[in-house]
């Protein structure tokens, strides 16, 4: 839950929507060079960096470096469009992965409250 709450994404959460949020969340540890997600996939998740470091490709070349407390996958979620970026693991790496459906009750709470 602490996870969550120093995610700017889920700050706002409270009650049950915090709750299904973190009972949808699940915790994947990769190996260095395991591919996270290619350009192209649909998008399935939004990803927090719990340890570890990852790189994100985008036509064979990295143009960034996730690491502990970033978060990644996002905009594919909120607009609904194919990845547009590789990300893998640069070493052992540990995420929290939160489901589409999950992802969009935290879309549809911040709508609610103006954001």
């Amino acid at each position: 839950m602490n996870k969550l709450k120093s995610n700017p994404f889920f700050q706002l959460l409270t009650g049950t929507k915090s709750l299904i949020i973190s009972h949808s969340m699940k915790k994947e540890i990769y190996k260095k060079d395991d591919v996270i997600f290619e350009e192209g996939n649909e998008p399935e998740y939004f990803y927090m960096v719990s340890s570890g470091k990852l790189k994100v490709s985008i036509g064979g070349k990295v143009i960034r470096i996730l690491e502990e407390g970033d978060f990644f996958g996002e905009i594919a979620l909120i607009k609904n469009k194919k990845r547009t970026a590789t990300v893998y693991a640069a070493n052992d790496v540990e995420l929290y992965l939160i489901p589409k459906d999950s992802f969009e009750l935290v879309r549809s709470e911040e709508r609610r409250v103006g954001k």
